[in-house]
């Protein structure tokens, strides 16, 4: 299946509702201080600020309305599709020049019979957003990892360029790539899976729920951005600096930080997340001292201990500790120091799986 566009230009509610997300992600950004440009010497304050606003859009109600509208478009236009699951939006932001968001090509998954990506961008791009390899066929598709592997893609892709009203779908075999941002703006884009069955990396919901009963977080005020942000920076900065020569840290200093939480949070789990993932991609950029880079794993394995615990919001946390640790000692470090309940309540299911 070739990408499937959906130009909404004649649908105001698709508009409505993104400019809704956009004014609250500007709204983010400037109490934060978001820089407006990309720079290496800023690249871990950055990262720290990105993650938190991904955490703080993802979880929010404010995208009630453009999720239906997806599901929507996605029924009318691959009515056929044998999909019962959904995953919550992955937010994707990009500063200008912003080389950790530099994206190479790559295929979403094959290993599902039923599996479509829908991307849609929630800013103007003044830049072609996306590159696709052309000609995708059947035939492609058995040498698509040796096509990666050798490099060919950008010889034999094109560039997509976007509108604030596009929604896209492909499958999960399409070879594609998010391209570095070359414009003077911030952009910032809403991705998710539409599966037959539940996807191993996120927490699924099923295709008929609500989705009221899903994005139930509030918008936050200038003063609650501000407050939760000073917390999430303080935390991970910790983390940083305490993450030495043992695995994870100790359960004195896992339960100090723990203290800073009188409720779960589903916004820093999923921050804290996705800065595991990118130090775990771009370590020499975004730790660009020497002196953090050699600390890499000890820093990837405490910030995915604390997804976990304050919130579990993002399976792929626990895959990546079990993929570097042995399983019984993740489990009862984290019995230990379940604060949340998550155990019972989420890690267990999933754990067994395992």
């Amino acid at each position: 299946m070739n990408i499937i566009k959906v130009k909404k230009i004649f649908d105001p509610n698709v508009i409505k509702a993104k400019q809704e997300i956009e004014d609250y992600l500007n709204k983010i950004a400037s109490v934060i201080d978001l820089e407006k440009n990309w720079t290496l010497d800023e690249a871990l304050k950055i990262e720290i600020k990105k993650s938190f606003i991904r955490g703080l859009t993802r979880f929010s109600k404010i995208n009630n309305d453009l999720i239906e509208i997806i599901k929507k478009n996605f029924n009318e236009k691959i009515g056929n599709a044998k999909v019962n699951w959904i995953t919550l939006f992955y937010p994707m932001i990009h500063l200008p020049n912003d080389k950790v968001e530099g994206g190479t090509f790559h295929y979403d998954d094959d290993k599902l019979k039923n599996f479509y990506t829908c991307w849609t961008p929630i800013t103007e791009y003044k830049y072609p957003a996306l590159s696709i390899l052309k000609f995708q066929n059947f035939l492609t598709n058995l040498v698509k990892n040796v096509i990666i592997k050798l490099r060919l893609s950008k010889f034999f892709s094109e560039n997509i360029s976007v509108n604030k009203s596009d929604i896209f779908f492909w499958n999960g075999s399409m070879i594609h790539s998010g391209n570095i941002n070359k414009s003077q703006n911030l952009s910032f884009a809403y991705q998710m899976k539409f599966t037959d069955t539940i996807y191993d990396s996120e927490p699924s919901i099923n295709i008929t729920k609500k989705i009221n009963d899903t994005y139930k977080n509030e918008v936050y005020s200038s003063e609650n951005i501000s407050n939760s942000f000073n917390k999430f920076s303080t935390i991970i900065n910790l983390i940083i600096e305490n993450s030495n020569n043992s695995k994870l840290l100790d359960d004195k200093y896992i339960k100090k930080i723990l203290n800073f939480y009188n409720h779960p949070s589903q916004e820093d789990s999923f921050g804290f997340s996705v800065m595991s993932q990118r130090i775990q991609t771009h370590p020499k950029i975004i730790l660009k001292k020497e002196n953090l880079i050699i600390k890499k794993d000890y820093i990837i394995n405490n910030l995915d201990l604390f997804s976990l615990l304050v919130g579990f919001s993002n399976y792929i946390s626990l895959l990546r500790l079990l993929k570097n640790n042995e399983k019984n000692f993740i489990k009862n470090i984290i019995i230990r120091n379940d604060k949340f309940k998550m155990y019972d309540l989420k890690i267990s299911k999933i754990l067994n799986i395992y």
